[in-house]
């Protein structure tokens, strides 16, 4: 698996030589016990560092200052029409489950029945907003 890795980081690198890889998919989203080797490691002389480990599919992922969001676990919603439409669809009737961002990293908004989702060490200026 690590070759596997290093390798897939050398051909991107090769093509798009200043792109950052961030984020990893494992093969056929089997999960090993200890995913640490998969954020981080060196095989074939090429080391690697990834953020986070996307699942194969799941659905919308949870805000990153969720309690529910685990970056080695992260959910996905599938580019195929149907899920899209699908997740599309039920945003559209569910606005309140929404990640809202001002682009101000330094802020999160949430709904006020909403807030005690937010990790506990969430040390971010929280700007609570009622249902529409």
């Amino acid at each position: 698996m690590r070759a596997q890795i290093a390798e897939a980081q050398q051909w991107i690198q090769r093509y798009v030589p200043d792109y950052r890889i961030r984020t990893i998919a494992l093969p056929h989203g089997v999960y090993p016990r200890d995913v640490s080797w998969a954020l981080r490691g060196e095989a074939k002389g090429t080391t690697y560092a990834h953020d986070a480990i996307l699942m194969v599919s799941g659905g919308a992922a949870p805000s990153p200052f969720s309690r529910g969001f685990d970056r080695t676990r992260l959910p996905r919603i599938q580019a195929l029409e149907r899920d899209l439409s699908a997740w599309l669809d039920w945003f559209d009737k569910h606005p309140n489950e929404r990640f809202v961002s001002d682009g101000d990293p330094a802020t999160v908004t949430v709904p006020t029945d909403r807030r005690d989702t937010l990790k506990p060490d969430v040390k971010l200026r929280v700007i609570e907003r009622n249902e529409r």
